[in-house]
């Protein structure tokens, strides 16, 4: 009952506060996003959930012999879209105004924690949450680190509650439902196991400081082996129904990341990255502020805990090799309070020295940069992706759509819902994937390919590859027949000259370019002015049905 009553006077705190407006601050913050920001937003997310639902494409992660990936995550956007209509706009954007919706309890915590500490802080706390950049452009989407930012800002919440209360008092619903939410984020991504063994010894040392043995074994570890135990039981099994047989993806996911070092596939950085390039890009300006809250977080403080095992944690996950901004967003909830504190300091020692213009071009130079950059990130970087998918859906291509572009650039069947084929070059872990292959010599891999096309090319391709596992052979060695649709990386036309006389022979025009904004990084690393080539098969190349309403009328007037 007790817990019954907690959930009611949170939900009414909910609704007679800030409840509604974060709500619908945050579905429009998704709704306004129109720009990619790595592929497994969509892949390991939305397009997981299509295929379970609809049917669509797997990455390699998710094969049985692999087993990187768990169901728990894209099986929040399964049920939703077993609860939708099929309306191909509502599938691709459902799940990340799901999403949206948690970020906005993400807020909501973050601003319970700051009342808890202080109310002057509630103001500082909640701007820097909704203002940062960062947390504009990435909480909203469907990561799994999005969803365990959420996660993270409860958890800051309920540890700032529970450490009001004494050590006596340990065994309190709040610390239950801190082990709970902690469990679950460890579900979610392995990786948050570093945090949550950093805080349970630094939470071991206070108690063994105090000689609570009692509170060391039945308030700390006992609750915590059990919920743990439970939550990730659970997980397990919905793991081994999927695959079909008994398998740990919190092991194999830790012992490919970590022990084997199997990300730096997608790229390595120096162990210090996320200390020195990672924050200061993220953060921006809140950075020196969140330094100056940092320091105010002395001994005895309810945010000791959280930076300590944050620090650990960070420090941890920077022993892999392959680091990603979005890593961090765990920690922006705790970062938003820390920021706010150094604001709050800020402004109490202008506001002492009767500087109010100060005060006034303090703010205007720590938010408007970050508002600005919310802007250009939400809707002009990266955004060629999700444009080339709302023109195919808008224009559908019943003959097919084959993605020469680095895999995974754009979204897939998610953002279709159509009955297209779809193909695209795969990057399966290995020695020469099609996608490297494609790229050093894109002639005769075409030809590979498509062996139905007509070809003038003759010479060698690169080496055959070989995949990482037996398992994923049949990735490497796939032909497909000619599409009506071929998407392109626009500078794969640039650097390799034969490659639009190829299509014209084969029937293709170009029906549209869509730019990707100002730089990306792309299958020749980062360009600028980066764009997507859309080229389609002329009405009279293809069988009647497998033309647009749109050529087939273009066909009729050009003949009449």
């Amino acid at each position: 009952m007790d817990g019954f009553a907690s959930m009611a006077s949170v939900w009414n705190d909910w609704i007679r506060y800030k409840g509604p407006w974060l709500l619908t601050l945050r579905l429009l913050n998704a709704v306004l996003i129109r720009t990619s920001f790595n592929p497994d937003e969509y892949w390991q997310g939305p397009e997981v959930a299509h295929a379970w639902c609809y049917g669509g494409h797997l990455t390699w992660e998710w094969e049985t012999c692999i087993a990187l990936r768990g169901v728990l995550h894209p099986g929040l956007f399964a049920l939703l879209l077993a609860l939708l209509p099929e309306w191909p706009v509502l599938v691709a954007y459902a799940p990340r105004l799901l999403q949206g919706a948690f970020a906005s309890l993400a807020d909501w915590a973050v601003y319970r924690s700051a009342d808890r500490l202080g109310s002057p802080l509630t103001c500082w706390a909640l701007s820097v949450q909704l203002t940062g950049w960062f947390q504009l452009y990435a909480l909203p989407r469907t990561f799994s680190s999005s969803l365990e930012a959420v996660l993270a800002a409860w958890i800051v919440e309920r540890s700032i509650s529970s450490t009001s209360s004494s050590v006596a008092k340990w065994q309190t619903r709040q610390t239950r439902w801190l082990l709970l939410l902690g469990s679950l984020q460890v579900a979610l991504r392995p990786t948050a196991a570093g945090f949550w063994l950093s805080w349970a010894i630094y939470k071991m040392y206070v108690l063994l400081q105090c000689g609570d043995l009692h509170g060391v074994f039945s308030g700390l570890l006992a609750p915590g082996l059990l919920i743990s135990g439970v939550v990730l039981s659970f997980s397990t099994l919905l793991d081994c129904l999927y695959y079909g047989r008994f398998t740990l993806v919190p092991l194999n996911f830790l012992r490919f990341n970590l022990l084997a070092d199997g990300s730096a596939l997608y790229g390595s950085h120096p162990w210090h990255w996320y200390f020195t390039e990672g924050l200061a890009v993220t953060l921006g300006t809140f950075l020196p502020f969140c330094c100056i809250g940092l320091r105010a977080v002395g001994s005895g403080h309810p945010l000791r805990p959280l930076v300590f095992s944050a620090f650990a944690s960070i420090l941890l996950i920077s022993l892999a090799s392959h680091k990603e901004y979005r890593f961090l967003l765990p920690f922006f909830p705790l970062f938003s309070l820390l920021a706010g504190l150094g604001l709050q300091r800020a402004s109490a020692w202008l506001q002492a020295k009767s500087a109010a213009r100060a005060r006034f071009y303090l703010l205007a130079v720590v938010f408007v940069p970050q508002v600005f950059a919310a802007i250009f990130f939400c809707v002009v970087h990266q955004r060629g992706a999700e444009a080339v998918m709302t023109h195919l859906r808008n224009y559908p291509a019943r003959g097919g759509i084959f993605f020469l572009t680095a895999c995974h650039a754009t979204p897939f069947h998610s953002f279709l819902h159509g009955q297209e084929e779809l193909g695209y070059l795969d990057c399966s872990p290995g020695r020469n994937s099609p996608q490297k292959r494609f790229f050093e010599q894109p002639m005769p891999v075409l030809r590979e390919l498509f062996p139905e096309a007509q070809h003038n090319a003759t010479e060698e391709g690169p080496p055959k590859g070989a995949a990482l596992k037996p398992c994923l052979d049949y990735r490497y060695e796939k032909s497909w027949p000619l599409p009506q649709v071929f998407v392109l990386w626009g500078s794969l036309l640039r650097r390799e000259p034969r490659m639009q006389p190829w299509l014209e022979t084969n029937g293709y025009h170009l029906e549209l370019e869509i730019e990707d904004g100002i730089w990306s990084e792309g299958p020749y690393d980062i360009e600028l002015w980066p764009s997507f080539s859309i080229f389609r098969k002329r009405c009279n190349s293809v069988k009647p049905r497998a033309c647009s309403g749109v050529q087939r009328r273009a066909a009729a007037c050009v003949q009449s």
